[in-house]
């Protein structure tokens, strides 16, 4: 017996609750996803936690900006204070994820972590 070419293969599990019941399908699907990679993927994650916020905010809101920035900027106004500031801090950790930026003190390509996505 060889244990060099031996490994343990662990199904693979979300790390945060599937999207409740009410939700619609087509965003629990993305909400799902985003948990089951979150381990695997940050990056894509936060990209996908993005999407589903993005489309909460055109179906539920019917708020249609040039960009997500300026919709959440009107959301803002439309919800309580803890939810914008919720969603203030999902679009400064989603821009990292689905825009290239640099750091501004190091020049480097900010990374998401998985405590971030």
């Amino acid at each position: 017996m060889n244990l060099k070419n031996e490994f343990l293969v662990y199904p693979k599990i979300s790390l945060c609750d599937n999207a409740p019941n009410e939700v619609p399908s087509h965003i629990a699907e993305d909400f799902n996803e985003a948990g089951l990679i979150l381990n695997d993927s940050p990056k894509a994650s936060a990209a996908l936690s993005r999407r589903c916020l993005q489309t909460i905010i055109h179906e539920h809101f019917k708020i249609k900006k040039k960009n997500l920035s300026e919709e959440i900027d009107e959301v803002m106004t439309k919800v309580p204070e803890y939810i914008s500031k919720q969603l203030d801090a999902i679009r400064q950790i989603g821009n990292f994820s689905a825009h290239p930026i640099k750091s501004q003190n190091t020049g480097e390509i900010v990374n998401v972590e998985t405590g971030e996505a």
